[in-house]
């Protein structure tokens, strides 16, 4: 299982979100579960119809804050624009793509690759992702 969590915070757009999707699914043969709150689940609902339903986990507003590290724990990669969401991959050792550049000058290790936007993250071009995934 990968885990896409926290990306309403960091104003990842549909587009974006579709494509990282989509570059995973060609790479990795795991289901993906989207974390977040219950505003989000418009934006699994949008996915879902956009033909990915059969290889996305709803885990918009299911969870507690608690409960995400056992989540976290279980996932093989974890994609975040969310510092909490990278905390949590940063104690557990997991590799981790991370669209906060903030943190990149206080957490370096081989597991995170950070992928970043002077003009915000909705404005990553399309190649820089598909690039940042093919690293991972």
């Amino acid at each position: 299982m990968l885990v896409l969590g926290g990306y309403s915070e960091g104003k990842l757009t549909i587009h974006q979100l579709k494509l990282i999707i989509d570059e995973l699914l060609k790479k990795y043969n795991y289901r993906i579960m989207l974390l977040g709150m219950k505003k989000d689940s418009k934006t699994y609902k949008a996915l879902a119809t956009a033909g990915l339903k059969d290889y996305l986990i709803n885990g918009c507003n299911m969870f507690k804050t608690k409960e995400l590290p056992y989540i976290v724990d279980k996932a093989r990669l974890v994609i975040t624009p969310n510092t909490s969401t990278l905390h949590m991959a940063i104690l557990l050792n997991k590799k981790t793509l991370c669209f906060n550049s903030m943190m990149k000058h206080l957490y370096h290790s081989e597991n995170i690759n950070y992928i970043e936007s002077s003009d915000g993250i909705s404005k990553i071009k399309d190649n820089e992702i598909i690039k940042a995934i093919q690293q991972l």
